[in-house]
């Protein structure tokens, strides 16, 4: 029986426009949620019983992220990102396209000298959708 994965391997690549794919550095975590607006009905033939219907996927992500200490990141709400990469660990990972919705959460704690925190909300679809 194989042994359960972590989390400690796992990295963001990130291309955005007109920049090559690159790591985000110090990432803290990413979420990744995928769901189908499935359409449920009742007929004639279905016995009684509900049945769906595949309806439209949808996928967001969200990443965590520390600045890493040369400059706010150049990344802005409504860029087009044109390949991330979610790695679960070194080698399996999925990869998509989309958009960042927002960056939210962007913290500087002044007072406790504490690292400069922010997080990219996105919309995502396959490669070459």
């Amino acid at each position: 029986m194989a042994e359960p994965i972590t989390g400690v391997d796992a990295k963001i690549q990130i291309n955005v426009a007109a920049g090559g794919l690159n790591p985000l550095v110090h990432v803290r975590r990413w979420s990744l949620s995928k769901t189908a607006d499935n359409q449920e009905y009742a007929s004639s033939s279905t016995a009684g019983h509900k049945r769906a219907a595949l309806g439209q996927k949808s996928k967001k992500g969200s990443i965590d992220c520390f600045c890493d200490g040369s400059a706010f990141p150049t990344i802005n709400e409504g860029d087009v990102i044109t390949e991330v990469e979610f790695y679960t660990n070194d080698t399996i990972h999925e990869d998509y396209q989309g958009i960042i919705d927002s960056i939210d959460n962007v913290e500087a704690d002044v007072e406790g000298s504490g690292m400069i925190a922010f997080t990219l909300n996105t919309t995502l679809w396959p490669l070459g959708a």
